[in-house]
């Protein structure tokens, strides 16, 4: 599916493993109701085993969560471990608890389980009917997601301020992350993503969306833990030849996961195998793999999880190496007992409120390729069938609701989008056709470039180490999620052989860079000027221009957010808005003060990017073209295609 997207060398470019803490004061809730639930479930060893005994408690001054915004998210993927399959959930009170769960959220399989979905459906979660993958035991078993949900649940009940935890579980028996043995490849990227049963593609988007959906209610998703419970496949396969293949298959997987969160130092749990049932020789190259990639140096988010160092409520180790086949922590010689599994979660739980590790914040992203200037190969239906269909924000699947952008049929058809600036792309979203030819967006790659790819040919982009390329085997879904990672201003969608190419759209998501609040100061890079409405004015179309910073409140602003990524500028003395004079799409267009108008033209509407060092590049919504000082002091602020320099940089101070 997503083809070989090449993993980095261990520990590089990965966030811290143990974070600073992300919590922040909540109004009106005291941190010590939390404390004081805590040391009443302490006593509780089925609920907390060995917490109140060996871990220390939160620190009572640290309150962890906003509880009108932040939403905590937990990710566990991977085999039938991470089901918990040979921990079937008995006990009355948590079977009963399981249906009930009101301060927890799942992903249903009803609303969430197919691929392609287009969005996600967040409701109360159930330990039977959470699981995305393939369930067992009618899914009432004790796993990391379940067992932490129900710990969640009681602590809430028992006084602790936290806010509804959001589960994301997708598990499946006896997949593995390699291609060379079909019966056991449900993990492999390369797998067709039209297919349910592709995990991979599947978890991808449905990671997309979830966080998506948390944002676009207002809330901040905040990831605590990845969970990747998976390693029996590999042991068992007979192609696996050595510790490194089975590590890089892994990356495959793992790092675009890491990508599609947006949350680079968010905890990843891996799993040390300690089954004695599969060939021993290959059960030490999954071992190797695995203690290799968290074995990193710190910074690094990867943690090894091992069953040998698990312990009883009551503080007993578990494990027992001279017990074969189930050493104490196996129920069938592979599968996790209900203790073990509790033990995992512990770990989970320790992590936020011992570690005080409350979860990485996933940054907002925004469309950036929306109403960019978009080419293709060529045009089957000149004057409707354009490039620029593509990108016009409609995402039906159907001609008649939204024509979408359509080349002739020919050899490795392209279409292209120029984004107007390098910038760090997180993913990017296809939408296929959902009326008829669908297949025609088959086995393509999705192509991001720093340079202009136009008159190059298909040989030679391939050559080149600079284009990061992702082949996708097979045909797209209604919605395909790319994990990109990287900066790049050009992205294209190239077929590998003959065909017509047809993209309803494309959506190029990218961070959306942070703006302190409050009214400041903007300060054109490397000078001393900062942006000025001329002589103070309050009145509306007044020019806005650079000036040299006297400390005047017309000389302050305030970015005021708006629900996807873009902002309002607002004058603190007049109070309006900066605008493109009479909504003007032309470069060259001046900008002046203007009051804002709610349903307009979107022209008095920014998108706010990172151009490094703390600095900001201003995007106009309306015509996607940049705010651009003059070159002279007074000069008027004008728009204009990004051209790298810094009269369109600013610092916000």
């Amino acid at each position: 599916m997503l083809g070989r997207i090449a993993a980095p060398a261990p520990a590089e470019g990965r966030g811290p493993r143990h974070g600073a803490p992300t919590g922040r004061t909540t109004p009106g809730r005291a941190f010590t109701s939390l404390v004081a639930a805590l040391a009443l479930l302490a006593g509780s060893a089925a609920l907390f085993p060995a917490l109140s005994a060996a871990a220390p408690a939160p620190d009572p001054a640290q309150a962890p969560y906003d509880l009108a915004s932040d939403a905590p998210v937990l990710i566990v993927l991977g085999q039938s471990n991470a089901g918990g399959w040979a921990a079937p959930i008995t006990d009355a009170a948590d079977v009963t608890q399981c249906q009930s769960l009101r301060h927890v959220r799942g992903l249903n399989r009803t609303n969430n389980q197919q691929a392609g979905m287009t969005q996600a459906t967040w409701s109360p979660y159930t330990c039977s009917g959470s699981n995305l993958g393939e369930e067992h035991n009618n899914g009432l078993n004790y796993s990391v997601a379940s067992a932490t949900a129900l710990r969640w649940e009681r602590a809430v009940k028992a006084g602790a301020a936290l806010p509804d935890l959001h589960v994301i579980h997708l598990a499946w028996g006896s997949q593995g992350v390699q291609g060379n043995e079909p019966t056991r490849n449900k993990w492999w990227p390369d797998r067709n993503p039209a297919d349910a049963e592709s995990l991979f593609p599947r978890a991808v988007n449905t990671i997309a969306n979830g966080l998506r959906a948390l944002r676009e209610a207002g809330r901040q998703p905040r990831v605590v833990g990845i969970h990747w419970n998976q390693w029996e496949a590999e042991a068992a396969n007979t192609a696996t030849v050595g510790a490194g293949q089975v590590r890089q298959a892994l990356l495959d997987v793992l790092e675009p996961l890491r990508t599609i969160t947006g949350a680079p130092t968010a905890p990843v749990f891996l799993y040390r195998p300690r089954a004695g049932i599969y060939d021993a020789t290959r059960t030490r190259y999954v071992t190797e793999a695995v203690t290799a990639i968290a074995g990193g140096p710190a910074p690094d988010p990867y943690r090894l999880l091992d069953a040998a160092d698990a312990t009883s409520a009551t503080g007993t180790p578990l494990y027992r190496p001279t017990e074969p086949p189930n050493f104490g922590i196996f129920g069938d010689g592979v599968h996790y007992t209900r203790a073990v599994q509790e033990w995992y979660a512990e770990q989970q739980w320790k992590t936020v409120f011992t570690d005080r590790q409350y979860g990485t914040p996933v940054g907002a992203t925004v469309n950036a390729a929306l109403g960019k200037p978009a080419t293709q190969s060529s045009t089957n239906w000149v004057g409707r069938e354009e490039a620029g269909n593509a990108v016009d924000g409609n995402t039906s699947g159907v001609y008649a609701q939204s024509t979408p952008s359509y080349t002739k049929n020919e050899a490795q058809a392209w279409w292209q989008v120029d984004l107007g600036a390098r910038q760090p792309i997180r993913s990017v979203e296809l939408f296929n056709r959902t009326d008829w030819v669908m297949e025609r967006l088959t086995d393509f790659d999705v192509i991001v470039s720093a340079t202009d790819l136009t008159g190059r040919s298909w040989a030679d982009i391939q050559a080149d180490p600079a284009v990061r390329k992702t082949r996708i085997k097979g045909t797209a879904p209604t919605k395909l999620t790319v994990p990109v990672g990287t900066d790049g201003r050009y992205v294209r969608i190239q077929l590998a052989g003959t065909d017509h190419l047809t993209l309803p759209e494309v959506q190029v998501n990218v961070p959306v860079a942070t703006v302190p609040g409050g009214y400041r100061t903007v300060t054109l890079a490397g000078t001393g000027h900062v942006i000025d409405v001329r002589a103070g004015s309050v009145a509306d179309h007044a020019q806005i221009i650079r000036y040299p910073n006297v400390g005047s409140s017309n000389q302050r602003f305030a970015f005021r957010p708006l629900a996807d990524g873009h902002v309002r500028i607002v004058n603190e003395r007049s109070a309006k808005d900066l605008t493109v004079e009479n909504a003007s799409r032309a470069a060259g267009a001046r900008i002046v003060q203007r009051t804002y108008t709610t349903g307009g033209p979107t022209d008095d509407e920014w998108r706010p990017e990172d151009a490094g060092n703390g600095r900001v590049r201003l995007a106009n919504r309306h015509s996607g073209l940049y705010l651009t000082a003059g070159a002279t002091e007074t000069a008027q602020f004008e728009q204009h295609p990004y051209d790298g320099s810094d009269l369109q940089v600013f610092a916000i101070g």
